[in-house]
């Protein structure tokens, strides 16, 4: 199959399967599982070039790889979630401050 043919049915361009062939970017999780598909090979192959003869250990492997990835994208939600939690209240915090400081130069204008 060629690079272009690949990137169609990927629904990507020739330029990002050629980073990735390179080096230069990886793919994310689902084009991962689109690419195993495409060339009928199995996620741990195409993450580290290796085959096991076994298709069960195969497959536990690649729901381990993924469970892990899984959890790995929890914790970023919780990191960010938390981020974003934070950066409220310092919000928050700001618009009083802004408001307190409207209001004493409001009090300082001569009547």
């Amino acid at each position: 199959m060629t690079i272009p043919v690949a990137a169609k049915h990927l629904g990507i361009t020739v330029e990002t399967l050629r980073d990735w062939e390179n080096g230069n970017s990886s793919p994310r999780g689902n084009k991962l599982q689109m690419l195993a598909g495409l060339y009928n090979v199995s996620l741990i192959w195409l993450l580290e070039g290796r085959e096991d003869l076994d298709p069960l250990q195969n497959s536990a492997r690649d729901l381990e790889m993924i469970d892990s990835r899984i959890g790995q994208i929890l914790n970023l939600q919780q990191e960010l979630t938390t981020a974003v939690s934070e950066l409220g209240s310092e919000i928050d915090g700001l618009k009083k401050k802004h408001h307190n400081l409207e209001t004493l130069a409001y009090e300082a204008l001569p009547n």
